[in-house]
């Protein structure tokens, strides 16, 4: 007979099939109103996104996660007018699929919730992986809040600038130099907008990014150097138009013959612009190489379709050699490659090159195939021809390159990353006060500040070419072998550590300080899994989400309240000094605090967990599981009820993943589960009751103040890897909201203790009444006989 067990599990699967297969896909249920956001999945993303130059925002969102469903909301208010006013695309990629949810975790695509991702790099192949990738950038909302107006800013604020300011007499000549019909290739076509912006605008940008595929370089001119500028090229105005002329906004073109045209329509209409620029120039054509010339492809079969479209990327010929090459600021590796041959065939270490400096140095090739007269010009015959361009205009004038043979191409980009400056400083005494002080006049400079521990002595090209990308917003400080104390101080288990302090509202703000009288700066690790290593393009992802999480605007917002209390409070004027340089500040000391963000304990991350371990106590939850968003959310609104004045972190663990872990703290059994963990007095104190954000807030606050009961915790808490947990996804909404098992005794304890903490609360609030109605009466009293005194006389 029938099992009606089985019979029923049968249906039900059966159920759940149809219903799989009647459901509308989540990209479409949160963007159902948008047309223009493409859902994703691992191929197209691969095709449309890692395999292309076009500008992409992806958001890898989780159907399920209020975040996402508010950041998709807002997002869609603002599509239309971000793919079709700048050109950029967007997509989505459901990371809770089950065909997708380990991809999405293996590529870092969903690693906060929300994330919005931006692919704005151009694609470079993986020598390793053997497939091309993009960097990506983290966007977080500008301000904190999610909101269509703010989510637009940011992404533009992203966009990628190809625009370059035509200052003085070197820019002009370049352009001159390019009128040139001797030269190979199309002629190019200049663009310039005239106004008075010091900032390129993301119009600008997006018309810049749509104009990649033709010759066409576009240029910024600022209204005060444009009649000059313009009147060398050959742009000759009346002198009754010639105020009118050079105001601004003005966006004119002169085409490869040197004649001139001025664009009458919309500024705003990045289409209309593209398209008459389109007129005045003329495309580029698609670079080849000897493989493409090959009927039916024969020889493609050998040579991977994504490695030619790589090695296209870096190619250039002769224009971009002389406007660019020589007479720009950047270091240059440059590969002349013979006649008849591909790059890869040539230059064996090709791949190594644009692993090592690709993203981080200008590379390129030049195919003597295509111009033959440089090619001339540089001796090149049957051997390879390889030059190292130093940093900088001046130095390429009186330096020159540098010739490498192509055995020697490791070293040919050695030479060019050497000549990179170093604008940053080096810690001389590698101790605590040193980088304090760092810190400190960083913080009050209003500038982000990162600190490099490492054990070379040596600075790589990555960290100098940040330091220059972000002169303005960033100083840096490089610590040689540093102490084991400024070591712990940071977390740094092993080197090389780089952190990233930040601003904020508070950390000048004498009315939020600590009660240890010690300001906070926001801090930020940098995690060389996410962002793929130490190279230039994730280091520089890294400081660019940094500084869209961190409102550094705030930072500054009160400055002038700032200084009225330090002067009131001191009697002189508000003074900062510099302390690298003997002087003592007249400011508090800057700490490194974390309470103001979550901590996550897992073996990866071994700062957070010494941070809870060896530092100050830490508020944890111990989840079922992954935690939910719900459970990250609770954990927010309890910290906000406890306020910034206790000193305490917060952090959660996955305790059904870390089970030692869990079992330390006698939770193994009872998940999830709250606790407060003092590892330096290896106490805890666990907290019994519903989860709910008053009572959970006034245990943190019990705890602290020494009520409640401590235990000490079974052995040593420690974190091992365990590898993949068997639980893929504990995002339990519901366990956030059930009660742990109650002891009817321990409740009524926690009922006393409550009932003492608010008694023992009215009578300190009493007393300072009291002692303040006593220093009024006395101060009366001194004043009435003080007015005594004066009538006597």
């Amino acid at each position: 007979p029938p099992n009606p067990h089985r019979t029923m599990a049968r249906r039900a699967a059966a159920l759940a099939l149809a219903a799989a297969a009647l459901s509308v896909s989540p990209a479409q249920s949160l963007y159902e109103d948008s047309e223009h956001v493409v859902a994703l999945d691992k191929e197209s993303f691969t095709t449309l996104v890692e395999n292309t130059q076009d500008p992409w925002i992806v958001h890898p969102y989780d159907p399920e996660s209020d975040n996402d469903n508010l950041l998709a909301g807002e997002l869609a208010k603002v599509t239309e007018s971000i793919v079709n006013g700048f050109g950029v695309k967007m997509g989505a990629v459901d990371c809770s699929d089950d065909r997708l949810k380990k991809w999405c975790k293996r590529e870092s695509l969903r690693s906060m919730d929300p994330t919005l991702l931006a692919f704005l790099a151009p694609p470079v192949k993986n020598p390793y992986r053997k497939r091309m990738s993009r960097a990506a950038a983290m966007l977080r909302p500008q301000g904190g809040a999610i909101n269509s107006r703010g989510l637009k800013r940011t992404v533009l604020e992203a966009l990628p600038d190809h625009t370059k300011p035509l200052e003085g007499s070197t820019g002009v000549q370049g352009i001159v130099d390019s009128l040139d019909a001797n030269q190979d290739g199309p002629g190019r076509a200049h663009l310039m907008f005239i106004s008075e912006r010091k900032k390129t605008s993301p119009m600008l940008k997006a018309v810049a990014m749509s104009l990649r595929d033709r010759a066409v370089d576009v240029w910024t001119v600022n209204t005060e150097d444009a009649d000059l500028a313009l009147e060398d090229l050959g742009y000759i105005v009346a002198d009754e138009d010639r105020g009118e002329a050079f105001d601004g906004p003005v966006l004119i073109l002169m085409d490869p013959a040197g004649e001139w045209s001025t664009f009458e329509g919309d500024h705003g209409d990045r289409e209309a612009i593209v398209e008459w620029v389109a007129e005045h120039s003329e495309e580029v054509p698609p670079e080849t190489t000897s493989d493409d010339a090959e009927e039916d492809g024969a020889a493609a079969k050998d040579a991977s379709p994504a490695a030619g479209d790589t090695n296209d990327l870096y190619k250039i010929d002769a224009k971009v050699y002389k406007e660019q090459v020589i007479k720009g600021k950047p270091a240059w590796v440059v590969v002349f490659v013979p006649a008849g041959q591909t790059v890869e065939e040539a230059v064996p270490e090709w791949q190594a090159m644009i692993a090592k400096g690709g993203g981080q140095l200008d590379l390129a090739w030049v195919s003597c195939d295509d111009s033959a007269e440089l090619c001339k010009e540089k001796n090149v015959s049957d051997a390879v021809v390889l030059e190292a361009w130093p940093y900088g205009v001046d130095e390429k004038e009186d330096y020159g390159a540098e010739p490498f043979f192509a055995s020697d191409a490791g070293k040919a980009i050695d030479a060019a990353g050497n000549t990179v400056p170093e604008i940053f400083q080096r810690a001389t005494d590698p101790s605590d006060m040193e980088v304090q002080g760092f810190v400190s006049l960083s913080m009050h400079e209003k500038k982000m500040a990162m600190i490099v521990l490492s054990k070379k002595n040596d600075v790589g090209l990555s960290l100098r070419l940040l330091a220059e990308d972000f002169i303005k917003d960033m100083t840096m400080l490089f610590v040689s072998q540093p102490s084991a104390e400024l070591q712990q101080q940071f977390g740094a288990r092993k080197l090389p550590r780089i952190v990233l302090l930040t601003p904020t509202s508070d950390t000048l703000d004498y009315d939020k300080m600590r009660p240890d009288g010690k300001a906070e700066v926001a801090m930020s690790v940098y995690n060389p899994k996410l962002f793929r290593g130490y190279k230039f393009e994730g280091l520089k992802a890294f400081v660019m989400n940094s500084m869209a999480q961190k409102d550094m605007g705030s930072a500054i917002a009160a400055d002038q309240q700032r200084k009225k209390i330090f002067e009131n409070r001191h009697g002189r004027d508000y003074d900062i000094v510099n302390p690298l340089f003997g002087d003592e500040s007249d400011l508090p000391p800057l700490e490194v605090n974390v309470g103001s963000r979550l901590l996550e304990m897992t073996p990866d991350l071994s700062d957070d967990f010494d941070h809870c371990s060896k530092s100050q106590p830490c508020a944890m939850l111990l989840t079922d599981g992954l935690i939910s968003s719900r459970q990250v959310d609770l954990l927010e609104e309890v910290k906000e009820k406890v306020g910034a004045r206790v000193p305490i972190n917060w952090a959660h663990a996955d305790g059904a993943c870390h089970r030692d872990f869990a079992e330390a703290f006698d939770s193994h059994e009872m998940l999830p589960a709250f606790v407060v963990w003092s590892g330096k007095k290896s106490f805890y104190s666990r907290y019994v009751g519903g989860f709910n954000v008053d009572d959970m807030a006034d245990f943190v606050k019990s705890s602290m103040r020494g009520g409640g009961r401590s235990i000490a915790t079974a052995g040593k808490p420690t974190m091992e890897d365990v590898g993949v947990c068997a639980r893929e996804s504990g995002d339990d909404d519901e366990a956030a909201e059930e009660p742990a098992e109650v002891d009817p005794e321990l409740d009524d304890l926690m009922a006393e203790i409550r009932a003492e903490e608010e008694a023992e609360a009215r009578r300190l609030q009493e007393e300072v009444e009291r002692e303040q109605k006593e220093r009024k009466a006395k101060d009366k009293e001194e004043k009435a006989e003080a007015d005594k005194k004066k009538k006597r006389k």
